[in-house]
């Protein structure tokens, strides 16, 4: 049986690769798009986590590093953000894409 630290230590490490997938997805998914969402990227991703809040540190490290700009608000579409306002993005045009992956 594990103790309850190598639990929480297991846990930090599926996160840790959630993350790491998520954002190389996510990379590959926004280059040349306009006006989109982390809603989006998401749905697009498919894989579920339980802790969605893992997308807003992709899309923190992605506009920290100038590959994504804001571009407006739109109205979120998924149930549970019950039209909530969203951040809209856009790719940075000019940058350079193979600095992406």
């Amino acid at each position: 049986m594990k103790t309850k630290d190598e639990a929480i230590d297991d846990v930090q490490v599926a996160r840790n690769k959630y993350y790491q997938r998520a954002l190389r997805f996510t990379r590959k998914w926004i280059v040349n798009k306009t006006k989109f969402t982390s809603e989006q990227v998401r749905l697009a991703f498919g894989e579920k986590t339980e802790e969605p809040r893992v997308w807003g540190a992709i899309f923190r490290t992605l506009h920290k590093e100038g590959v994504i700009a804001h571009a407006g608000w739109t109205v979120g579409t998924m149930a549970q953000c019950h039209k909530s306002p969203k951040r809209q993005w856009n790719f940075v045009p000019g940058y350079p894409t193979r600095k992406l992956f």
